[in-house]
């Protein structure tokens, strides 16, 4: 029987992808657990049971009110570590570098709780002030957990190397750590079989039948910091892709709307549902898209991605193979901020030209054609 292994990854969409290499080789040695956020659910059962997820949602995920009393009184917290402990996971671990976590860890029981303590070096954006004052109040959590717990809440600890690194080099660290195989090669899952508006699939159809590159295109994005302007996105399709003769898909999202000339010209469609959206991308040459989800989704099946950053680092969240595609103009004395926008204005956002795009783009098409 082989010893249980709990990962903790409480946070959105494309962080819950960029953990998917070390679920995969995590499930060589042991049984695997997850518990994450309900939205990141479907991502995990595409390579574990559903009775394998854990879903909780942590108060302090809020934008407002994350340490309101009634939050966290109504949050089923409980409820939750009874089910963390009832699993006796031999072995917990975390990516982040977040105390909060790590209390969570070592409340499960695990005896081994391998992560990144709440340090400088693993602190993402730790030039800020209010991330700063975070970094303090970790430290304390952290002295605090360990006195109420009577053992550190990490007992193995890690450390980024370099401050730029990868987040999912810090992924491949714990693998080392735990001797468990690496491979981060695409595809990371297998997307499930799926059918698309009529003619989307023939769009996809006609490009295979005469060797074009099959572009898609989203400029949605959950943080309105991370939505380069969806007119900017039109203008790169049309001028670079269209004029170029690649064929175009449409992705469309509940945050932005494309115009109807834009719809007129392009086959578009809307996923319902994660399995459906790797389902789409699946069928992609390339995609272009905004520091969101959906760019991990790319990556996860294998598909290089031109991917527009302004409030976060791509050196750190870029999908996966993607790194040197990533356009951005850090501008910004508080780059890289996560949203929390310190200006009158998001101008590492807007200060990203089309021309700028447009070359990232027109590279990766010559890319794609030559071959």
């Amino acid at each position: 029987m082989k010893p249980v292994l709990l990962i903790f990854e409480q946070r959105m969409m494309g962080d819950a992808i960029m953990s998917l290499p070390f679920v995969r080789a995590a499930l060589e040695g042991y049984d695997v657990y997850v518990t994450c956020t309900p939205g990141a659910v479907a991502v995990f059962e595409m390579l574990l049971p559903s009775d394998r997820i854990i879903p909780w949602t942590p108060p302090w995920v809020a934008e407002e009110g994350k340490y309101d009393r009634k939050r966290w009184a109504e949050s089923g917290l409980n409820l939750y570590l009874r089910q963390l402990k009832q699993l006796k996971p031999q072995v917990a671990v975390s990516v982040w570098a977040d105390s909060r976590v790590h209390w969570l860890m070592a409340m499960s029981g695990a005896k081994r709780r391998v992560g990144f303590p709440m340090v400088k070096q693993n602190y993402y954006a730790n030039h800020l002030p209010w991330r700063q004052r975070q970094l303090l109040l970790g430290k304390v959590l952290s002295l605090a957990g360990a006195l109420t717990c009577f053992r550190p809440l990490l007992n193995l600890t890690l450390e980024r190397r370099h401050e730029q690194q990868h987040h999912m080099v810090c992924w491949h660290q714990i693998a080392q750590a735990l001797l468990l195989p690496w491979n981060d090669g695409a595809p990371w899952v297998t997307p499930p079989e799926a059918t698309f508006p009529a003619e989307v699939q023939q769009a996809i159809d006609d490009a295979r039948a005469s060797g074009q590159v099959v572009w898609m295109a989203h400029a949605g994005a959950r943080l309105e910091a991370h939505r380069w302007p969806v007119e900017n996105f039109e203008r790169v399709l049309r001028e670079e892709l269209q004029a170029k003769g690649a064929k175009v898909i449409l992705l469309d999202s509940p945050e932005v709307v494309w115009s109807g000339m834009l719809k007129h010209t392009f086959p578009s469609c809307r996923a319902k549902d994660v399995g459906g959206l790797f389902a789409i991308i699946a069928q992609a040459d390339a995609l272009v898209c905004n520091d969101t989800g959906v760019g991990h989704v790319a990556a996860a099946l294998g598909k290089p991605v031109v991917p527009v950053f302004s409030a976060s680092n791509p050196d750190w969240f870029a999908p996966w193979g993607s790194q040197k595609r990533a356009v951005r103009r850090p501008v910004c004395q508080f780059h890289p901020c996560f949203g929390k926008c310190l200006q009158p204005s998001y101008i590492c956002r807007d200060s990203v030209t089309v021309e700028m795009v447009s070359k990232s783009v027109r590279q990766l098409q010559s890319e794609l054609s030559a071959k």
